[in-house]
């Protein structure tokens, strides 16, 4: 059991998984799409619209990022703050009752190695 786990902790082999996990996943997304229908869809959509409504989509994000920093009291990127909001909603879609928000704590704390308590005093 420890060389299994000694041998899944390597770095590229852990690149292949994620690559390989990747591909499987776009495949099973693209396998079976209509892509003449998509374009023709996508062609009766008004530019300005898909734009307007991909920035209702974006820009509470951000400020839901921005939150985590300036609640946290530490300095790290925008784009780890990103990826901790993400977590977040992605951890609340199967974590019962809110656990989902305890979420980006861990992975600021395991991962970038943001103070618990810093997260948590705010």
């Amino acid at each position: 059991m420890k060389y299994l786990l000694s041998f899944l902790k390597r770095p590229k082999l852990n690149k292949f998984i994620k690559y390989v996990l990747f591909i499987a996943v776009l495949y099973y997304l693209l396998y079976d799409m209509d892509y003449d229908l998509f374009v023709r869809t996508m062609l009766t959509y008004n530019p300005l619209g898909l734009v307007l409504m991909l920035s209702f989509v974006l820009v509470p994000e951000v400020v839901f990022a921005y939150r985590w920093i300036y609640a946290s009291n530490e300095n790290y990127s925008m784009i780890i703050a990103l990826k901790a909001h993400t977590l977040a909603g992605i951890a609340g879609l199967v974590a019962p009752m809110k656990l989902g928000e305890l979420a980006p704590i861990w992975y600021l704390n395991k991962i970038h190695n943001v103070k618990t308590y810093s997260t948590l005093e705010s």
